[in-house]
């Protein structure tokens, strides 16, 4: 079974936009896509649908792949950005990856367009992951902080291995008389 895929691409050449599509159904894809062709498409297509990858000509008249990459990062969505050339350069390339271009990839080597595109798509899911964990994380520590900050009783975090501690409620001034940074300093 062929894995959905919903693609935007950013093709000034209909038949360039095919082969594509023909290279990540031949690679295991049932992709739905959408071409766009100027900037104003672009911004508007990404405004308007939620999309799984973009892949990108890099060039075109009066617009570049990386002017895309440009309008995709502004956006913020974190979702892969292939870019496609015929005539892209190393240090061009290089700078597409810099700019945070997912991989590019010669047009006379679009096999390697599908496998690129499920790379990417799981790293996209590791990072969501991520991004997930990370959120539970801070919003569990501010939970913590809340509730430390608004109990009356002193009480502390210590490292169990080197006996240093970790943290001391806000509590330990008022009852102790010492500030918390001195008991980090001196314990």
């Amino acid at each position: 079974m062929k894995q959905p895929v919903k693609v935007l691409i950013v093709e000034d050449a209909e038949d360039d936009a095919k082969l594509a599509l023909r290279a990540l159904r031949h690679g295991g894809f049932d992709p739905t896509y959408r071409r766009v062709q100027t900037a104003a498409e672009l911004e508007t297509a990404l405004a308007q649908e939620r999309w799984d990858a973009v892949i990108s000509d890099f060039s075109m008249p009066g617009f570049t792949g990386l002017d895309a990459l440009r309008i995709l990062r502004a956006v913020g969505l974190d979702i892969p950005f292939i870019l496609i050339s015929g005539t892209i350069g190393e240090e061009t390339a290089v700078d597409a990856m810099k700019a945070g271009a997912s991989d590019y990839l010669m047009k006379k080597s679009l096999a390697r367009l599908a496998p690129a595109l499920k790379r990417e798509l799981k790293e996209t899911q590791v990072r969501a992951s991520h991004r997930v964990v990370q959120e539970a994380l801070t919003d569990s520590e501010k939970r913590f902080r809340q509730l430390a900050e608004n109990i009356r009783d002193v009480f502390f975090l210590l490292d169990a291995e080197s006996n240093r501690i970790l943290y001391i409620s806000p509590a330990y001034e008022a009852i102790w008389g010492r500030s918390c940074e001195s008991l980090y300093a001196k314990p």
